[in-house]
């Protein structure tokens, strides 16, 4: 099973069992399969533990990326990690993101990502506004 909605029927599943204090999930802009579900948990005070915001879980996840011009969201030098990392940090609810690194060079430019902090309000609604004419939409 797409390990985005094997995660997403875990979150569910488990969200209501009223037993965890965080849950881990797959989630980013090009993965937005949980984002009503961690809406929920947010507000069942609930933290959620992001994973794969920035794994290529499509063949053409390059190709999604560009359509939705998301480069043309950026700040000045920052690249797609960087903007992709920031927003899953953004989204409400999550409370931390996992990224696995190849390098000291690609853990140092995870912690830049992260150290400018999440993505400015209309920013963020934007990218979500260009994800969603492209079909990346919450709970797909």
């Amino acid at each position: 099973k797409y390990p985005a909605q094997y995660s997403l029927e875990c979150l569910n599943a488990f969200m209501d069992w009223g037993v965890f204090d965080t849950m881990q999930t797959v989630y980013g802009a090009l993965v937005r399969t949980a984002e009503v579900a961690i809406a929920k948990a947010c507000e069942k005070g609930i933290g959620i533990i992001v994973r794969g915001a920035l794994k290529r879980y499509f063949p053409n996840y390059d190709d999604l990326y560009d359509r939705a011009g998301l480069q043309e969201l950026c700040e000045a030098g920052e690249d797609r990690n960087s903007f992709l990392l920031r927003y899953a940090m953004t989204s409400k609810g999550v409370s931390a993101v996992i990224v696995g690194t190849k390098s000291a060079e690609h853990l140092a430019a995870n912690i830049a990502a992260a150290e400018k902090g999440v993505l400015a309000a209309d920013i963020y609604q934007e990218a979500q506004r260009r994800l969603a004419a492209v079909g990346i939409v919450p709970g797909k």
